[in-house]
């Protein structure tokens, strides 16, 4: 799933709960995922609506101030290429934010998506893009 040397890198859509938990948890593995953004070891692409999700969750389920939420969606949108969808998908119907997953995805052209939610990885394939969880993608690009 790697291209070759010299095309262009793998272009991936990572799920809320893959910031969620690298954010909360710097040391964790899926911390792992995205310091290779930050690292330049895949393109990542990330919509509005998957930086808003993020926000909302680290505001909610981890009490972080506000000041904190910022620094980090800021270098989110520094990190990452910005997708705005033009699609409107309801593929999920049992957690239809798990759709902007997918709408970025499908619009930013991407290769893969990484998630660890069931819905998702439940799907194994979108419109011919496979959905990994975080320790197949890690795996992927090498790393422990």
């Amino acid at each position: 799933m790697i291209p070759a040397p010299g095309t262009e890198p793998l272009k991936a859509v990572l799920d809320t709960n893959i910031y969620v938990a690298a954010f909360a948890n710097p040391k964790g593995p899926n911390a792992a995922v995205w310091n290779a953004a930050i690292d330049g070891r895949y393109e990542l692409l990330v919509s509005p609506a998957i930086i808003r999700e993020t926000a909302k969750v680290l505001r909610r389920d981890f009490a972080w101030r506000e000041d904190r939420v910022q620094v980090v969606i800021r270098v989110v949108a520094q990190t990452a290429r910005i997708i705005v969808p033009r699609s409107a998908l309801s593929v999920v119907t049992a957690d239809p934010d798990d759709n902007r997953i997918l709408e970025c995805a499908l619009d930013g052209r991407a290769d893969i998506i990484v998630s660890n939610d069931h819905h998702l990885l439940d799907l194994r394939t979108y419109a011919a893009m496979p959905i990994v969880a975080g320790v197949d993608f890690r795996r992927t690009l090498g790393l422990k």
